[in-house]
């Protein structure tokens, strides 16, 4: 029997990451603010500072647990004003089944280690599928030269550091900020805090270390392509329509010789992409159509054909009539998705997209 988890069924998560990464490299669509950046640079050099401070010298995870400290305070503290719909984190869920109805959290006892543990390649702001792949592309966070696995802030953000730091004052006599031991916050503690750093509310340094990373001189080439792409389409998109229902087919049909490179890059990102939701689609569909029993694969087929109705004799030809004629791998993805949506017509979609993808001009 199929269960539901997990965000990606058929191992083909890492293959979209690295086509993504020749276009904008470091980020994803879960990394999109600017303040967690900041903030785990900001505990990242909090703990190694107590710890030189101090003469100790500890084990990374202690340093880990630190700095999970500080996103769990974070994300919480925001959950007091905004709730669970009102801020965009990831873990935001399991910190609510945890400790939504919950006067204090409690650092350092078995629960919070268990999470921790549980959250440290899923939920975690570090976590690859987070923060984490950002954070080191941007080069807000590099590696320690002398311990394994620690990180430190990379070259030119003590400016950035330092003004967050200072807004943080108010909260810093706090024991959550001050060492590895056990300790806890409460919850009336945790709203105060909710107004100090939160996420819209932006310092200038935030502003422009990320500007010098996405598209400035500390940008990578590929990533700086990336964005003169997408700004060469924003200059014929009226503001108000600038969402990615529009901005993805734009910069997918852009005609540009002083752009190809980038636009053919973009367009294999998008071919991969329906490929990938295609298959997975495919896949919810049969989960469906089993249900809680059995069913041949043949039977399967047959399904899936009457649900096509195409009659062509050949098995190429059939594979070629699912793609209608203009039809881009764009378009098939907002389809798909559409009947996704919908519950309806979801395995002719999913093959229709799969075969756009397969045929797709390759540049």
């Amino acid at each position: 029997e199929a269960k539901a988890g997990g965000v990606d069924p058929l191992g083909l998560r890492q293959i979209n990451f690295d086509l993504m990464n020749e276009v904008f490299p470091g980020l994803n669509n879960v990394a999109r603010h600017i303040r967690p950046f900041t903030l785990v640079a900001w505990a990242w050099r909090r703990t190694i500072a107590l710890a030189r401070e101090r003469k100790e010298r500890l084990p990374l995870s202690a340093h880990e647990d630190f700095v999970a400290r500080i996103e769990v305070a974070f994300a919480w503290s925001l959950l007091q004003r905004q709730g669970t719909g009102g801020i965009d984190l990831p873990g935001k869920q399991r910190i609510a089944e945890l400790w939504g109805d919950a006067k204090v959290i409690r650092f350092g006892d078995e629960q919070w280690t268990d999470f921790v543990k549980a959250r440290r390649n899923s939920t975690a702001l570090t976590a690859a599928i987070n923060y984490g792949p950002g954070l080191r592309a941007f080069r807000i966070l590099v590696d320690d030269a002398h311990q394994p696995g620690v990180r430190v802030p990379g070259e030119g953000t003590e400016k950035l550091l330092d003004a967050f730091e200072k807004r943080l004052t108010p909260m810093l006599d706090h024991k959550l900020f001050n060492g590895w031991g056990p300790c806890s916050l409460k919850r009336a503690t945790a709203e105060e805090w909710a107004d100090v750093w939160d996420m819209d509310e932006l310092i200038a340094a935030e502003r422009k270390a990320m500007c010098d990373r996405l598209v400035g001189e500390v940008a990578s080439g590929s990533r700086r392509g990336g964005f003169r792409l997408l700004t060469r389409v924003c200059e014929d998109v009226e503001e108000d329509e600038m969402d990615e229902e529009t901005l993805r087919p734009a910069m997918f049909d852009l005609a540009s010789n002083e752009l190809h490179e980038e636009v053919v890059l973009w367009r294999r990102v998008q071919v991969r992409q329906a490929f990938r939701l295609a298959l997975e689609a495919l896949f919810e569909w049969i989960v469906g159509q089993i249900g809680g029993g059995t069913l041949t694969t043949e039977a399967l087929a047959q399904r899936l054909l009457e649900e096509v109705d195409v009659e062509v004799a050949r098995a190429r030809d059939w594979f070629s009539s699912l793609v209608e004629e203009g039809a881009t791998v764009v378009g098939a993805m907002a389809e798909l998705q559409s009947c996704m949506q919908a519950r309806q017509g979801v395995g002719a979609a999913a093959l229709a997209a799969l075969a756009v993808s397969v045929l797709s001009p390759k540049d």
